[in-house]
């Protein structure tokens, strides 16, 4: 098992009067989903980091890294919705571009639930 470290600085705009806990507990409720999404996307950059290396150094003549998608997908979850741009990689031996190889490297997929599009009203 594998350790991520993040180091964290959130800075919050306090009025010099007038708080109470009641609203500082507000403004943390407010704030959730920007942090819950920023801790995510970091983490998930960290893991699709170390996949791309480990990629790279098994096959250095295979896998090249092509940067980013152009485009951020919009993952939904119980803690918000985060955009984020995967890596994408070049595979020489087939050919071809493809992006997020770290999804194929969980074992768990119960996460497919967050790619799926949602169902279509009547």
């Amino acid at each position: 098992m594998g350790e991520i470290t993040m180091d964290l600085r959130l800075v919050f705009k306090i009025p010099d009067s007038g708080l109470t806990i009641n609203g500082l507990i507000q403004g943390l409720k407010k704030s959730s989903p920007e942090l819950h999404g920023t801790i995510i996307s970091t983490l998930m950059k960290a893991i699709e980091e170390q996949i791309i290396e480990q990629k790279l150094s098994q096959e250095p003549q295979r896998y090249r890294a092509n940067g980013h998608q152009s485009k951020p997908r919009k993952l939904r979850s119980s803690l918000g919705t985060i955009s984020y741009r995967f890596a994408q990689l070049v595979d020489r031996k087939e050919n071809r571009t493809f992006a997020s190889p770290w999804l194929k490297s969980f074992p768990f997929l119960p996460m497919t639930i967050l790619w799926r599009k949602p169902p279509k009203g009547p």
